[in-house]
């Protein structure tokens, strides 16, 4: 576990929180990593299923209109791919390109890792406009 407290990762919370490194360092090592394949399989896209408890059949039966950011093609964590099958498996989807640029999700963890910027959702105001329009567009009586 000390590895695993010595994870990048790991360095905020513990600032935070000194407490937080000896409890890391407690932790049972197969606890650890149970606990988050559990997580990976709640949050991680999978064939079939690529929003996690959303399968492909009950996405394709959803009649709603729906607005999907193309995720960045560099962000590993928000696969653009995922973005791209959720538009195209939803019925009502429509792909977008979001306000910002390829590397936003980087760089916004930058920021907030730099104290640059208070958090990672600190644009998320630049998609109020698209929003807007999409829904007074979808929502509005044909």
């Amino acid at each position: 576990m000390e590895a695993v407290a010595a994870l990048p990762e790991w360095a905020e919370v513990i600032e935070r929180n000194p407490g937080n490194r000896r409890r890391i360092l407690a932790a049972d090592p197969g606890e650890f990593v149970a606990t988050f394949e559990r997580w990976m399989a709640a949050y991680c896209p999978r064939d079939g299923e690529p929003v996690p408890g959303l399968p492909d059949a009950d996405a394709r039966s959803l009649g709603v209109p729906a607005l999907v950011f193309r995720s960045g093609a560099s962000d590993i964590h928000h696969r653009r791919e995922t973005s791209e099958r959720v538009a195209r498996v939803l019925p009502g989807a429509r792909l977008v390109e979001p306000p910002w640029g390829d590397a936003e999700w980087r760089e916004r963890q930058a920021a907030r890792s730099s104290g640059e910027a208070a958090g990672l959702f600190v644009r998320w105001p630049l998609l109020a406009p698209i929003l807007d329009a999409w829904a007074d567009e979808a929502l509005s009586p044909a």
